[in-house]
């Protein structure tokens, strides 16, 4: 996500050099700049929230399925013997 957000921050500063000086469009360059910035932002903590609840489900699931499979062998003992 950093390298995104730098990438965009190098375009921003071309397009500045290139035609902002120009026209003198400095403020909607910086509304521009935060307002993808913030977008940039959130978007980064929900794909992080999103994928540590996947993390999480996915690790709760492993430890039901080890618990099934452990009860599962201790029922085949119980009844062999």
């Amino acid at each position: 996500m950093i390298a995104i957000n730098s990438i965009i921050t190098f375009l921003i500063v071309i397009i500045y050099d290139l035609l902002i000086k120009d026209f003198n469009l400095l403020p909607q360059f910086l509304i521009l700049y935060y307002s993808l910035s913030c977008s940039l932002l959130f978007l980064s903590l929900q794909l992080h929230l999103l994928f540590t609840k996947d993390i999480q489900n996915h690790k709760k699931y492993k430890d039901r399925l080890l618990n099934e499979t452990i009860q599962a062998k201790h029922n085949q003992q119980v009844h062999a013997k």
